[in-house]
């Protein structure tokens, strides 16, 4: 005989499936995984930016390029993100949309 107040019911479940899963989550794992471990790759963290360099949108694209320079020279020298230096990388659109898209599919595929 279930009591009604016991009775399982949809919002129930949820609710101790949520509670069961935070628990999971924050029990074990937490002490048992180092975090040296949790990082699986080596080696820098490369970032692509694609933006124009030449053509007629030029000093707008050199100007994110700068920023982005900078950005990546500023956590690099306060020891990179999670231990690992960033590789910046930057292909120029040129203004022209086939030239953006030849690029960017090299910054996705190869780089």
């Amino acid at each position: 005989m279930l009591n009604d107040r016991r009775q399982l019911s949809r919002r129930r479940f949820l609710c101790d499936f949520a509670f069961a899963s935070a628990a999971m989550a924050a029990g074990p794992g937490s002490w048992v995984i180092r975090p040296d471990w949790a990082n699986a790759a080596e080696g820098p963290i490369r970032i692509g930016i694609a933006t124009d360099l030449t053509g007629a949108l030029g000093f707008a694209g050199n100007t994110d390029a700068n920023v982005a320079r900078m950005v990546v020279n500023d956590i690099n020298e306060t020891g990179g993100l999670l231990g690992r230096p960033i590789e910046l990388l930057i292909e120029d659109t040129a203004s022209n949309e086939s030239v953006a898209v030849g690029n960017v599919r090299k910054l996705i595929q190869r780089d």
